[in-house]
């Protein structure tokens, strides 16, 4: 099946993860890959079922019952299709490790920013996770990706009293990593790192609980300490 090059335009929300697109923003980017795709949806549900389908061998391969193969025109719907493309480049990781970031949350000395992509590509915005396929309409429906649909999280419910268990977690799980048998150049590292948690609430005030709770610093020793945001507010009652 050959492959095409063809440039499309896409709607840009006003936000990182927003579902707002009030401010009429655009995107362009180039879908690169067969010119046909064809996916198998679950007749019931109308979600994907599987990989998409790139060979003349692989539609010869028997079909569930339950499933329907739908098979799409790259030319005429470019945007879908960069979305269900399984191999394409968004999903590469040497692309996406050369975009140009930048910093949405300019946090303080000691603390992490919270960065976003210079420019929100397609796959950035919609969510090949939850494409469905609407029988009533006879089209597919794109999900667009927000911080709610990503983690289950709403952020407009995490508040500073989260934040503190989130933050106290991670102290505590410091508890015991010091001792007076360290260097002192490590033992001092474990210090400063402790003290920017206890600081953590006047330091990052400004900031969204949210936002302040990714910008907390990671443990000298990489992420073997860190807490699961999604986990801790799960458990109170914070997901969407």
């Amino acid at each position: 099946m050959p492959n095409i090059s063809k440039e499309f335009t896409y709607n840009v929300p006003n936000e990182w993860y927003s579902d707002n697109f009030s401010e009429g923003k655009t995107g362009t980017y180039i879908y690169e890959g067969p010119e046909y795709l064809t996916i198998e949806i679950d007749k019931e549900t109308g979600k994907e079922s599987g990989w998409c389908l790139y060979s003349p061998e692989e539609h010869e391969r028997p079909v569930a019952l339950d499933i329907i193969r739908i098979t799409i025109d790259c030319d005429e719907n470019p945007l879908l299709c960069e979305i269900i493309n399984d191999q394409g480049k968004d999903s590469d990781r040497e692309f996406y490790a050369s975009r140009q970031w930048k910093i949405l949350c300019k946090a303080p000395e000691g603390y992490v920013d919270v960065e976003v992509p210079v420019e929100f590509h397609p796959r950035d915005i919609y969510d090949e996770s939850r494409v469905k396929y609407d029988f009533s309409k006879d089209e597919f429906i794109l999900p667009v990706k927000t911080h709610k649909t990503q983690s289950y999280i709403d952020p407009d419910k995490v508040t500073w009293d989260h934040f503190r268990i989130i933050r106290n977690q991670i102290l505590s799980n410091a508890d015991g990593v010091i001792d007076d048998g360290m260097p002192e150049e490590h033992r001092q590292l474990w210090l400063d790192y402790r003290q920017l948690l206890r600081d953590a609430p006047e330091k990052l005030a400004e900031f969204h609980p949210f936002f302040a709770e990714l910008m907390l610093p990671p443990p000298p020793d990489g992420d073997v300490l860190s807490v699961s945001q999604e986990d801790l507010l799960a458990e109170i009652n914070v997901r969407d």
